[in-house]
């Protein structure tokens, strides 16, 4: 590949970009003829904005989970391992992170706190780097850190979420156009791919909200 066929594959993707503004714009020039589909585009960009749509549905209900046990202010001690380990998860990283002089003084500090009657808080969420290229599985592990069980995504539903994280990444990183992408699916699939989405979204974010706002992350619940 030369920098002649590079600069071509590059004036490609912008003028794809281009031809949808032209598109969804009423004050776009009139008669311009697009030397793409701009429908087509227009549907791999909506399986970008649906995959969107799910992380950040995944992100805020882990992140509301975490909020729920800091506003009951649950000891610590009284957790079920998950979420115990949620709580110490800061200090288990800067135990792995210290020098080999430190690490013996860093774990008696560490096991201290095991004896203590601490609240539980947090100041960062531990699951942040797992949430940021999602699919299906992601909420079943997620719901399996947490202590939440019997949470379970079926195998065509699953396959159907990981195609829209594939798809996704192959649009917002290049490796494919959105002309590419969206040629491979009709309206009715999208619509079907946005429904499973939402669905399965949905059902996470009721399997989270039952567990921890009836307090079953407490040992005495479990």
């Amino acid at each position: 590949m030369s920098f002649a066929d590079a600069h071509l594959e590059v004036r490609g993707r912008f003028t794809e970009a281009l031809q949808v503004i032209n598109r969804l714009d009423p004050g776009a020039l009139q008669g311009l003829t697009p030397s793409t589909d701009p429908d087509k585009a227009l549907r791999g960009l909506l399986l970008v904005a649906i995959y969107s749509a799910m992380e950040r549905g995944i992100n805020a209900y882990v992140e509301e989970a975490l909020a729920v046990v800091t506003s009951h202010a649950s000891r610590v001690k009284n957790c079920i391992p998950e979420v115990q380990a949620i709580f110490y998860y800061p200090r288990i990283q800067s135990l792995r992170d210290c020098s080999g002089d430190n690490s013996l003084s860093k774990s008696i500090e560490l096991f201290s706190m095991l004896t203590q009657d601490l609240e539980f808080s947090l100041t960062n969420n531990p699951f942040s780097p797992r949430l940021q290229n999602v699919d299906g599985s992601t909420m079943e592990q997620c719901c399996q850190f947490l202590g939440v069980p019997n949470f379970k995504i079926e195998a065509m539903e699953k396959g159907r979420l990981n195609n829209l994280r594939e798809r996704r990444n192959a649009v917002s990183h290049g490796r494919e156009s959105s002309v590419q992408v969206g040629g491979r699916f009709s309206f009715a699939e999208i619509r079907n791919m946005h429904s499973i989405a939402d669905t399965e979204v949905e059902k996470f974010g009721s399997a989270l909200k039952a567990f921890f706002e009836q307090k079953n992350y407490e040992l005495s619940n479990a």
